[in-house]
């Protein structure tokens, strides 16, 4: 199966790389990954999200976030070369995004050209222009996308128009009538000539996925009974990614009232970031709640105690395991197997969600940046984006209007085994990396005896 991911990777890389928007190309099953090409049809002197290929051409980069699957070609050395051969060619993104960037050391040469630019504040960016001493500019403004930390959207606006490239986002319906990028001086909605749009769940089998907030309140209830047990009960944060369940693990934090534990190299990276440097610790005696890398159970990981003594529940954020159940409701945003709690999460917006933003902004062109798993090629997304236009302008989102239901297709009899990238998104709970070993728990151990059932969601 990995093999078979590999291959995906691999044809998906040469397929972008060819210059051409991913309409018709990008129709393998397993691909779910972003199809953006790396230039929009206006501003083509700049590219977002793609580092390789005709991009290379590009005078102006934008990075919206960390994960992998939109930092293509960022590491190779023609990306470098290209940017040492000029003075006035850099890459701009949020101050987290820079921080979680520099901080890989395969990134790390790339300081000297990384340029950060405000949330919410409209800057103007300067352009060269291609064969020409002329300086375009557009004016950028960047929106937080409630992706993971550093994710942001892109909004252009200059001489070609007001595009809006979405990049990966998860809002929900009654955020889209509070951001102020998206309205003028008097409060009516911006003209957007063109959006770009993160499509990862615009299926009609993921209609409604409970919001952040009922999600982490549900985990909330799962660790306040459990660790109230007493001091030998301890929670593992089993996070799919390495960046991006943060809000989860800091609503835990906050109500609980215990920090979370994770190495101490990235809680020397939480404590740059703000909002989060008071919710992690490298101590494990700390605190029941760990969010540590490691497999269950083994003596090897640091509880601060013997493993033999814990007893031990795993929170695991899913989304693709819950869209693929029938008739699912907000009663099951988590499901238990043994002392493994699956918990409705993503950080990738609804059906709905898209929905409403595109019906919205009423964009004059809608196109679609992700091919959903289900569809075979991304012209079927492309078409439900183009049905949305003709729904009327929503000015205001009714939360009443919510479909109850997350999926409605029934989950596959055949599956197999898959393995998860800790640098991209949870989209599809799919590696696209190195793939990780599963190691079965020990005979003698006390800890979730009843884990070796659960291996759905490495399938």
């Amino acid at each position: 199966m990995f093999q078979t991911l590999k291959r995906c990777v691999v044809l998906h890389a040469r397929l972008l790389e060819c210059g051409e928007y991913q309409e018709e190309k990008c129709t393998l099953q397993s691909c779910t990954m972003s199809c953006f090409c790396g230039q929009m049809r206006e501003y083509r002197n700049l590219s977002i999200d793609r580092f390789d290929g005709r991009n290379l051409k590009s005078k102006c980069f934008f990075l919206s976030h960390i994960h992998e699957d939109h930092t293509v070609g960022l590491d190779r050395p023609t990306f470098l070369e290209m940017l040492q051969a000029s003075s006035d060619v850099f890459l701009y993104c949020s101050e987290v995004t820079k921080l979680l960037l520099l901080e890989k050391p395969k990134y790390s040469h790339l300081e000297h050209y990384v340029r950060v630019l405000p949330i919410n504040v409209p800057t103007e960016v300067s352009i060269p222009q291609q064969g020409s001493c002329k300086i375009g500019t557009v004016e950028v403004t960047l929106i937080n996308a409630s992706h993971c930390p550093g994710s942001v959207m892109f909004l252009f606006d200059g001489t070609e128009g007001i595009c809006l490239y979405t990049g990966d986002f998860r809002w929900d319906s009654q955020q889209i009538t509070n951001i102020p990028a998206l309205h003028d001086k008097n409060g009516s909605v911006k003209h957007i000539d063109s959006l770009y749009i993160d499509t990862t769940f615009c299926h009609e089998s993921s209609i409604y996925i409970p919001s952040r907030e009922d999600s982490a309140n549900a985990v909330y209830n799962l660790v306040k009974e459990w660790i109230g047990k007493g001091p030998n009960y301890v929670v593992h944060f089993k996070a799919r990614t390495q960046y991006g369940h943060e809000h989860l693990m800091k609503e835990v934090s906050i109500k609980t009232g215990h920090k979370v534990y994770v190495s101490k190299e990235k809680c020397e990276i939480y404590k740059q970031i703000p909002g989060l440097e008071d919710i992690f610790t490298s101590d494990p005696s700390e605190t029941p709640v760990h969010a540590c890398k490691g497999k269950w159970p083994s003596d090897s990981l640091p509880w601060g105690k013997p493993a033999a003594e814990l007893k031990v529940m795993v929170i695991l954020p899913s989304t693709m395991y819950f869209t693929m159940l029938r008739n699912f409701d907000l009663s099951h945003i988590v499901i238990k197997k043994g002392f493994i709690n699956r918990v409705c999460y993503s950080f990738h917006s609804s059906y709905t969600e898209v929905k409403d933003l595109v019906t919205y902004l009423q964009p004059k062109f809608v196109r679609p940046n992700v091919k959903p798993m289900m569809d075979d090629t991304i012209m079927k997304v492309q078409g439900r984006l183009n049905e949305f236009l003709k729904l009327k302008n929503s000015k205001t989102i009714c939360d009443s209007q919510k479909p109850r239901l997350l999926g409605k297709l029934r989950r596959s009899k055949s599956t197999k085994k898959r393995t998860i990238s800790e640098n991209s998104s949870d989209s599809i709970d799919l590696n696209f990396g190195t793939p990780e070993k599963v190691y079965p728990p020990a005979k003698k151990s006390r800890i979730m005896s009843e884990a070796e059932t659960d291996e759905d969601e490495h399938r």
